[in-house]
């Protein structure tokens, strides 16, 4: 897991994921996880010049994707 101080209350996880991480959460390639932040699909925070996604915006996304079906809701 990513090792940072700032954690969300709501899960006691991180707030932000590098790519690595987020790709851990969710199984798709580097390019589609960019592509999917470029659409507006997941959030992408700047820190310097590494990038993280949003856990909230990760979240998000697939919940859109059960709401669409596209993933079952157990």
């Amino acid at each position: 897991m990513l090792d940072l101080e700032t954690t969300n209350p709501h899960i006691g996880g991180p707030l932000i994921c590098d790519t690595e991480e987020t790709q851990r959460l969710l199984p798709l390639s580097r390019t589609t996880l960019w592509e999917l932040g470029k659409e507006g699909k997941l959030e992408v925070v700047h820190i310097g010049r590494r990038r993280f996604f949003t856990y909230d915006s990760i979240c998000r996304f697939v919940e859109s994707l059960r709401a669409e079906g596209a993933i079952a809701n157990d």
